[in-house]
C-alpha cells in the first residue's frame, strides 16, 4: 500500500516540477529555487511518514524498543540504590523478592 503512495507522491513531484520547468514568466533562478524546495519539503515529508508509519508490526516493535528502554533504564536504578545499600539492608530486600516470586 505504502509503495502505491509514494509512486504517486513521486508523480505529483514530477508534475509539479516539469509544470515550474516549463513557465515562462520566471527566471531560471528561480525555477531553481522552487524545485529545490519542493524537493526538500518532500523529503521531510516522507521521513515524517516514515516516523509515523501506521503499520502495526513497525508500531510494535518501536513499543517494544521502548519497553526494552525503560526496563533497562529501571535495572540501572535498582542497581544503584542496591549499591548505596547496607549488607542488612541488601539482605531484607532479597528476603522480600523471594517472598514476592514465592507468592506471586
Amino acid at each position: 500500500m505504502s509503495s502505491i503512495y509514494e509512486f504517486y507522491q513521486g508523480k505529483e513531484l514530477t508534475d509539479l516540477t516539469n509544470t515550474i520547468n516549463s513557465a515562462k514568466y520566471i527566471r531560471e533562478d528561480q525555477k531553481k529555487a522552487m524545485v529545490g524546495i519542493l524537493n526538500d519539503d518532500w523529503a521531510s515529508d516522507r521521513a515524517d511518514a516514515a516516523n509515523n508509519t501506521s503499520d502495526p508490526h513497525v508500531m510494535q516493535a518501536k513499543k517494544a524498543e521502548t519497553k526494552r528502554k525503560q526496563d533497562a533504564e529501571h535495572k540501572e536504578k535498582q542497581k544503584k540504590r542496591r549499591e548505596k545499600m547496607s549488607q542488612s539492608d541488601r539482605d531484607w530486600a532479597d528476603d522480600r523478592a523471594a517472598a514476592a516470586q514465592a507468592a506471586g
